[in-house]
């Protein structure tokens, strides 16, 4: 009976200690995170400019045709506004892609770590501009009856 209670104790130690033993492998690893959301934003970046190529092939003649019946001057101003913002979501990825040090080491583990999570910011913020310019885009060219890049037109709408 003795042997039995010391064999459980000893058995619930051991699959108590397990979890610390394995360390925090349910905790992703940065550096992979801020990959997978760097490939995430990189076919954003190809989205954008696509979308800012097909914006560069507008003319301004086209901004009056198709009864708009709006002003063309606000409409080329926004054109070139929403380009610029497409412009400045690609340089900023690049600008974030020269800096980033995908071995960096801190003092401690604790640094270390401080930096992913900044840059992890970063890339989270980047994400956000992406989303907002391209949807300003989209918006652009739905009002001027310019199919969007890459939409799929494959599907009807019926009434």
């Amino acid at each position: 009976m003795h042997k039995l209670r010391t064999y459980y104790l000893v058995s619930s130690v051991i699959v108590a200690l397990i979890p610390a033993c394995k360390g925090s492998t349910n905790e992703q690893d940065p550096r992979q995170s801020i990959l997978s959301k760097h490939d995430e934003l990189m076919q954003k970046g190809e989205q954008a400019m696509t979308i800012k190529m097909q914006l560069d092939t507008l003319q301004l003649s086209h901004f009056t045709s198709g009864g708009l019946g709006e002003d063309t001057i606000p409409l080329a101003q926004q054109k070139k506004d929403v380009r610029s913002s497409l412009i400045k979501a690609d340089e900023t990825m690049e600008d974030w892609m020269h800096h980033y040090k995908a071995d960096y080491k801190g003092n401690s583990t604790k640094q270390t770590r401080a930096y992913f999570d900044t840059e992890a910011e970063k890339l989270k913020k980047l994400d956000g501009l992406y989303d907002k310019t391209i949807t300003e885009a989209n918006t652009l060219l739905q009002k001027l009856h310019v199919p969007v890049a890459g939409a799929d037109h494959s599907k009807k709408i019926s009434k």
